[in-house]
């Protein structure tokens, strides 16, 4: 069986799932940086590893980290077939690929995803040397494999694959709205806009506030993710709203109940390398509106056929898109249907069955080049 090291930061609840699946075709090892960032929820700590090997080289936050300690002792003590390198931006991921050059090792580079950014001279070498000379590349998409081959990768080395935090089992069936809104005792009345996110600046969710002023009183937009802060705060004051809900951080599953129970999900982001949200709110069928700047939007969502893309920080257009599925609802009911078709080719088990098949080509070319 191949054997397989891959080395990333820390055991995030969608990841942990993606190696269980992928530990049933290889004989997998997983690094990680940490064991939690300080951005994230303390229930990410606790996981189960059921298919494969694992070691947390270093703090437990990761935030903490400074220097990359102890993987080049977890390299230098086994070989494998095939290293994968899912954190190549930080210390530990870019001395992982200088040892591996270094001892001549065929490795990969793993992204979720990727945007080209408006880099200094500086910061653009430093990210393609350590990006460029990858064995193989493992890309979330087109706007991904863009971004690896503005960064010096060759295209040839470049496979795609659908990126998902979504089992198949998952998926909903298109149950009845009204069946979440009971549950979760909200109105059947309503107008419901769900967002989810950190309550960062990047999210953008002073945006879609600024969009929600515009539309009918009848909405209601739930945040799901923490509490305003003082500058969302005194925005929604300003503008004299009393439609907004602030909910502090839910469990996956009831998080997904909201999504089920909205008419629009809406992600006002002004930078996602993905947004798994957007994948979430996919698999409940839910109608999407979000902006130009949001990978997984990019990827996943065809202009009325599955929501919306609006230009970021527009929030006069957002607004407008977001009314024409709220009150369309010949419209919304056929693209919960294309959602949940669409859900279907973004899951934990395609993610893996395309990665089971990218891993054997190559390992395949490699025993033909050796004979």
């Amino acid at each position: 069986m191949t054997k397989l090291l891959y080395i990333t930061n820390i055991p995030a609840p969608y990841t942990v799932e993606f190696f269980n699946e992928l530990g049933k075709s290889f004989d997998l090892t997983v690094v990680f940086e940490g064991i939690n960032s300080a951005e994230r929820d303390r229930s990410w700590t606790v996981f189960d590893a059921a298919n494969f090997k694992y070691e947390i080289i270093g703090k437990s936050n990761v935030s903490q980290l400074r220097l990359p300690t102890g993987i080049t002792r977890v390299l230098e003590r086994d070989s494998y077939d095939l290293y994968i390198i899912g954190n190549y931006s930080t210390p530990t991921g870019m001395l992982s690929i200088l040892w591996l050059r270094r001892n001549k090792l065929p490795y990969a580079i793993h992204a979720d995803g990727g945007l080209i950014s408006n880099d200094s001279f500086f910061r653009y070498q430093i990210k393609r040397f350590f990006i460029k000379d990858a064995n193989l590349y493992f890309s979330s998409g087109k706007k991904t494999t863009e971004y690896f081959v503005y960064y010096g990768a060759k295209k040839s080395k470049i496979y795609e694959y659908p990126f998902s935090s979504i089992h198949d089992d998952r998926i909903s069936s298109i149950q009845d709205q009204k069946y979440y809104r009971n549950k979760l005792c909200l109105s059947s009345e309503d107008k419901i806009i769900v967002s989810v996110g950190q309550i960062i600046p990047r999210k953008g969710f002073d945006t879609l506030i600024n969009a929600v002023s515009l539309l009918p009183h009848d909405v209601k937009l739930y945040i799901i993710g923490g509490n305003a802060t003082d500058n969302l705060k005194e925005l929604i004051a300003d503008l004299q709203l009393h439609n907004i809900e602030f909910i502090p951080f839910l469990p996956f599953e009831k998080t997904l109940e909201y999504m089920a129970a909205a008419d629009v999900f809406a992600l006002m982001t002004r930078e996602d390398i993905w947004g798994l949200v957007i994948n979430e709110a996919m698999s409940m069928g839910t109608p999407i509106v979000s902006t130009n700047k949001c990978v997984a939007a990019i990827e996943m969502i065809e202009n009325g056929v599955n929501g919306y893309i609006v230009e970021y920080d527009d929030y006069s257009l957002a607004a407008n898109r977001i009314n024409s599925l709220l009150y369309n609802e010949a419209l919304c009911r056929q693209i919960r249907k294309n959602n949940v078709v669409k859900a279907k080719k973004y899951t934990i088990e395609t993610m893996k069955e395309a990665y089971t098949r990218i891993i054997n080509g190559f390992m395949g070319d490699r025993e033909e080049n050796e004979e």
